[in-house]
């Protein structure tokens, strides 16, 4: 709920009784062979920790973001000697530490990380099939509470630093791809929007686009 420590040791807990229910059951299944699941997350707003509402670094990202483009610049760019790039770094710095640590549940192998703390791409095989993972991190900016709907932002540098400067044939390598982020599209900005529908995630790019933050299930289908 706070991103602290201790929340991370008990979900630790929780989802290694999870994976040992799921290895448990899918050994007991006829004609399905027995493989060990792929942890992959992103972090959403409850898992960072916020600096206080008034902290600078707070008021900075959440009340200047949209009208300084100086701010966004050096988040986009990854200055990482900026007070943006502090902020949120600190902020992440307790799920980083918890996600590239020794889980006791498998990642997929040869993850790419990308610009912002838990953003990454990977390529995970199934069968002949290879499926391609991309991981944004759209929490950035919800560093305090309040109502955020509308006001959080993606860019396409996101893309860029997960899959490269060819995020194109990233795709086209791949059979399928799923895009994870933890808030859906709709809490975007108005420039957070068009540069998620525009360019992150055009019309037939992902199979799926799997989020939350909705507190309560939604499935959308389209044809693509």
């Amino acid at each position: 709920d706070h991103g602290e420590e201790k929340e991370f040791e008990e979900l630790t807990a929780r989802l290694t009784d999870l994976f040992n229910y799921l290895k448990k059951e899918r050994s007991s299944e006829p004609f399905v062979e027995p493989s060990e699941p792929f942890f992959i997350a992103v972090p959403g707003n409850h898992d960072l920790v916020r600096p206080g509402s008034k902290s600078f670094g707070c008021k900075m990202m959440t009340k200047m973001w949209a009208d300084d483009d100086d701010i966004q610049n050096d988040t986009w760019n990854k200055q990482t000697d900026s007070e943006a790039w502090k902020v949120i770094q600190t902020a992440f710095k307790n799920y980083t530490d918890w996600y590239d640590g020794p889980l006791p549940f498998k990642k997929p192998p040869d993850m790419t990380p990308g610009l912002l703390p838990g953003e990454f791409s990977v390529t995970v095989p199934k069968d002949s099939y290879q499926i391609g993972i991309l991981g944004l991190n759209t929490a950035f900016l919800q560093l305090d509470g309040g109502d955020f709907k509308g006001k959080l932002d993606a860019n396409a540098a996101q893309v860029v630093a997960a899959c490269g400067l060819t995020h194109h044939e990233w795709v086209e390598k791949h059979d399928a791809c799923l895009l994870l982020t933890h808030h859906p599209s709709d809490w975007l900005s108005n420039l957070g929007k068009e540069q998620f529908e525009g360019i992150i995630a055009p019309s037939g790019r992902f199979a799926l686009h799997l989020c939350g933050h909705n507190h309560e299930p939604q499935m959308a289908e389209s044809k693509w």
